[in-house]
């Protein structure tokens, strides 16, 4: 038993993992932030960025999928095929911040398949449940995707540009992640091996890795000092690696920053979505979308700003 089964350890709309470290076991969902943020705790855990419903009904929400995840008691169900039947009953009431579809597949159960709302705030949120399952939620888009190619989202994590998994998505620069979209867990893939990342924060262009000592720490660090030309590199050492309160042996964690990232990286014109720019070769050698004259890159809101708004800083 860990602290996620105290009821609400995380509050609401906050989910809690006891796989990961004290300082990364409780997190905002994605789309949230916390209630208090000048407390720096979750002890009135979490709010909507934006909300979920706009009176011009612009930003129409999306669900995110989150996997082997449980949460407190809905309060209302009906019965349904199939979860595409969920989706339009929440999608068409403000009021509704989740929905889960529960497949009965006996015989003797046939026809009762059923979706569970919750129109109340989320609370008792935890993942990894061994008995959890897939929790749809909605956010807006906007609160999710701070930017054209961004990821958006891997479970719990939100996964910001230059970040990547691959494809077109990210910057391939960042390419080091992996998404297991059967657990929503999120990694970060070295040749020497892969380690299951715990927390991401833009803001701080952060991300959270576990290991299971603190020589794991140390390697990681040796492994991006070796690679210069890698936008990561680690800026704190282990955390963790403890008893909790309640006797749960928590795994170490080491803390990765990213580079501010440079222009895109192009192929053909079109791949230049960003306004202000052009496919072209860069100083480095790189074809990137450069931005036009008059314009310089902006690696804090990845955009081509003009004068004193300009960010010259890659």
């Amino acid at each position: 038993m860990g602290q996620c089964s105290v009821f609400n350890w995380c509050g609401k709309f906050g989910s809690c993992n006891d796989k990961n470290g004290n300082e990364t076991m409780c997190k905002c969902l994605p789309g949230f932030e916390l209630a208090q943020p000048d407390l720096g705790d979750f002890s009135l855990g979490c709010r909507r960025k934006s909300p979920l419903c706009r009176k011009n009904g612009d930003n129409s929400p999306i669900f995110l999928n989150l996997k082997m995840v449980k949460a407190g008691r809905p309060d209302g169900q009906i019965w349904a095929d199939s979860e595409k039947q969920c989706r339009p009953e929440c999608l068409n009431d403000c009021r509704c911040q989740a929905y889960w579809f529960k497949l009965y597949q006996r015989q003797t159960e046939s026809n009762t398949s059923t979706c569970y709302f919750w129109s109340e705030d989320l609370e008792n949120i935890q993942e990894f449940a061994e008995d959890g399952h897939d929790l749809y939620v909605g956010v807006p888009l906007s609160d999710i995707e701070s930017a054209s190619r961004s990821c958006g989202t891997c479970g719990t994590n939100v996964f910001p540009y230059p970040l990547s998994t691959g494809g077109r998505h990210g910057d391939p620069l960042y390419a080091t992640f992996s998404c297991d979209n059967k657990n929503g867990q999120l990694y970060f893939e070295r040749p020497q091996g892969r380690y299951r990342v715990t927390s991401v924060v833009p803001e701080a262009r952060t991300s959270t890795v576990q290991v299971n000592n603190a020589l794991n720490c140390n390697l990681v660090d040796v492994i991006l000092q070796h690679n210069q030309s890698s936008p990561f590199q680690v800026s704190s050492g282990c955390s963790g690696g403890k008893n909790d309160s309640l006797g749960s042996t928590r795994l170490s964690e080491v803390k990765i920053v990213w580079r501010k990232p440079k222009e895109p990286i192009c192929s053909f014109p079109k791949d230049c979505i960003w306004p202000h720019t052009t496919c072209k070769r860069a100083p480095d050698g790189m074809t990137r979308c450069l931005c036009n004259l008059g314009f310089s890159w902006n690696s804090s809101s990845f955009s081509c700003s003009s004068g004193e708004n300009a960010d010259l800083v890659n």
